[in-house]
């Protein structure tokens, strides 16, 4: 009996499965210097769940992405729950090119229930990045006022 899967057979077969529909991840921010860089200079957003920094980078490159949860919002697995989600919203939507991004999660990301939980991190989200104004335009949506 053959193999059923790319998990089964190898890479070459891991191009052609179903399985593997990932989205390219988006880059990250990995140093202190980074995030002080997007804080210090950056514009942000914030609402009851999130706060979104923005800067924009140097070099036009690819959309960076910098995660800030702390232990005030719950235990390991809560906010592992609430990393997994936000990084689903950058992979599903486009970030815009040439920014960096920080988004940190507020306590009350903890308190989100499991049920409908990305629906409310992707409505939270796209209201904040809305809410900046150049990055709302490089993205393609229409600020609020």
């Amino acid at each position: 009996m053959g193999a059923k899967c790319c998990k089964d057979v190898g890479s070459k077969a891991a191009m052609c499965c179903p399985h593997n529909s990932r989205l390219h991840p988006v880059a990250s921010l990995r140093n202190g210097k980074a995030f002080r860089l997007v804080y210090q200079e950056g514009r942000y957003a914030a609402d009851p769940l999130f706060v979104v920094y923005a800067r924009k980078q140097e070099t036009s490159a690819a959309p960076r992405l910098g995660l800030s949860v702390s232990k005030k919002v719950g235990n390991a697995v809560v906010r592992n729950r609430i990393r997994r989600l936000i990084k689903e919203f950058c992979r599903l939507r486009a970030l815009a090119a040439g920014y960096d991004f920080v988004v940190v999660a507020r306590q009350g990301a903890g308190e989100i229930p499991r049920e409908g939980a990305y629906a409310q991190v992707d409505k939270s989200l796209s209201q904040l990045l809305r809410r900046l104004p150049q990055v709302a335009k490089v993205a393609g949506a229409q600020p609020s006022a």
